[in-house]
């Protein structure tokens, strides 16, 4: 029975990725990444990180795996740390098939990471305030709405924010369509129309 979450913590500890980093693996790919370890490390070195980490079973604790081995828990801790470091190095491993696994999980994860960045920026960008002295030419209002406001004389956030759905109503031109469309540019903005 494969651990997939075991597995999935366990590859996030070679590649040195944060807890929180999401990989989705499925069952497959942990059966052909359970495989490659296999064929890739010696047996006792793939007894000790299948128990301690759990990947094809329950976790088990270092002392318990001492004894199994009959080794003390200081050395399993030294061939675990081995081992990790050593899968971690793709350049350093002797196994060009684990190299090409590890190579592209790795580019994986990072065109995932930087996607991730790239929607984090994003949203910050949208999430931005707008200063309300800013003229309302560089909003995302569009020209119509520009057109009809600036007719009032309302060039600035500050100028439509000190009006009211009544007094926009008055504008010639504008309608509900157009209030609807200045009413949520502005709660996107975290802003609001004048109350009566």
């Amino acid at each position: 029975m494969i651990n997939i979450q075991a597995c999935e913590k366990f590859l996030k500890k070679i590649l040195c990725l944060k807890d929180d980093f999401v990989l989705e693996l499925d069952k497959k790919i942990c059966c052909y990444f359970l495989a490659l370890l296999r064929k890739f490390l010696k047996p006792r070195e793939f007894q000790i990180l299948d128990l301690h980490f759990g990947l094809t079973g329950k976790k088990v604790v270092l002392a318990f795996i001492a004894e199994a081995l009959g080794i003390s828990r200081e050395r399993v801790r030294q061939i675990e740390e081995s081992v990790i470091r050593k899968l971690g190095s793709p350049l350093r491993s002797r196994n060009q098939v684990f190299q090409m696994f590890l190579w592209h999980k790795t580019r994986l994860i990072r065109e995932i990471r930087e996607l991730q960045e790239e929607n984090r920026a994003l949203k910050t960008k949208l999430t931005l305030r707008l200063d309300i002295a800013t003229p309302l030419t560089e909003t995302r209002l569009s020209t119509r709405i520009l057109n009809r406001l600036y007719s009032a004389g309302i060039t600035t956030i500050t100028d439509l924010i000190r009006k009211t759905e009544e007094e926009l109503y008055q504008i010639k031109g504008v309608g509900k369509g157009i209030l609807s469309d200045i009413k949520l540019f502005l709660e996107d903005n975290g802003l609001a129309l004048r109350s009566k």
